[in-house]
């Protein structure tokens, strides 16, 4: 009962702003010259932003109000003024519903689509047109979705055919703005994640954004970055492979001669060393099966380790050529992080 109280009275108050002061006079912050966000009332009755009256403050020796010069003996604790809050929260809601006249409402915003179909941007643009058609596809590089008709000319027109099209519910996911549903077309650095217009002017309004297009081009710097120091990477493991391949066939070879050698002699003195002759093949062929072995370890560890570089390097280049700037955005970190490696100058052949 007091809730359904108090809406009433937000819109009666609404309702006489709207016939005497515009709204955005009677509640602009003094501070940033816009509508309060997170109003905060002071003791000598004026209000402000939370967040300006408290960095207004934090730059002064002494807490004033910025209005009447007020001087307050101690800093007083801010709180949110709910009734404010509630009056601004209702007048933004209403102006999205875009209020025609007096008591009408324009019906543009009315779903004319079950929940999880997407309308056709063009017909959505389209206010002569009664019918807004579902969309069946949706275009990476358009950044739109089209319904059946208007998607025609993705599919005739040749210079359209290379426009990569998706989902329209994957996409709307994706590129638009959950809480809004707006396209996310800023990137919040406080917070490290897409944004949309409406998300800068509340959410994250005291938060450094740019614009997505710049995010995504200081994205692909690093992640250019991130593919060139991974070559040489796989150069110097190409390399150390080379290098255990030469030397396994070098100790075979010297391997080989020994035993040769060994025999010889052997013959010579066949009747007095030759139990000494067996016992020698046999160190040595020890030692090859050994060396051996071991080379075969460091094959496989570095087989392994080129398996994950060059997997690694191929998600960063299919990302590299990704449309979706969102994706890019959001996979980038994850991929940035190298597989663990061993640090392979200091492992001996011998």
């Amino acid at each position: 009962m007091r809730t359904i109280r108090t809406l009433d009275m937000t819109t009666q108050t609404i309702t006489n702003m709207a016939l005497d002061v515009p709204f955005k006079e009677q509640f602009k912050c003094c501070i940033c010259l816009d509508i309060y966000t997170k109003p905060a009332s002071i003791p000598c009755g004026h209000t402000f932003c939370l967040d300006c009256i408290d960095s207004f403050w934090d730059t002064k020796t002494k807490a004033e109000c910025p209005l009447c010069k007020e001087t307050f003996r101690k800093r007083p604790q801010l709180r949110i003024n709910q009734g404010y809050e509630q009056i601004i929260d209702f007048y933004i809601r209403s102006q999205e519903e875009n209020v025609d006249g007096v008591g009408s409402r324009k019906t543009s915003l009315i779903p004319l689509f079950e929940p999880e179909e997407i309308p056709c941007d063009i017909c959505h643009g389209d206010k002569s047109q009664s019918v807004k058609s579902p969309s069946v596809k949706s275009c990476l590089v358009c950044q739109a979705s089209y319904c059946e008709l208007h998607l025609t000319p993705h599919l005739r027109d040749p210079a359209l055919h290379r426009h990569q099209l998706t989902d329209p519910a994957t996409f709307a996911t994706s590129h638009l703005c959950r809480k809004h549903h707006k396209p996310l077309t800023m990137f919040c650095k406080k917070d490290q994640k897409p944004v949309c217009g409406q998300c800068t002017e509340r959410e994250h309004k005291h938060h450094k954004t740019v614009p997505m297009e710049e995010e995504n081009k200081r994205v692909k710097i690093r992640l250019r970055e991130t593919i060139s120091s991974i070559q040489p990477m796989i150069h110097a493991r190409l390399r150390k492979v080379n290098e255990i391949k030469n030397s396994v066939a070098l100790s075979k070879k010297i391997t080989e001669r020994e035993i040769e050698r060994s025999a010889q002699i052997c013959s010579m003195l066949i009747s007095a060393i030759e139990r000494q002759h067996a016992g020698l093949v046999e160190e040595l062929e020890k030692r090859q099966q050994e060396a051996e072995r071991r080379s075969e370890e460091l094959f496989q560890e570095l087989e392994e380790e080129l398996n994950d570089l060059q997997m690694r390097s191929s998600e960063l280049q299919h990302l590299e050529h990704t449309q979706n700037p969102v994706h890019l955005v959001q996979s980038f970190p994850s991929l940035r992080r190298l597989p663990q490696t061993r640090e392979w100058s200091e492992v001996a052949v011998h």
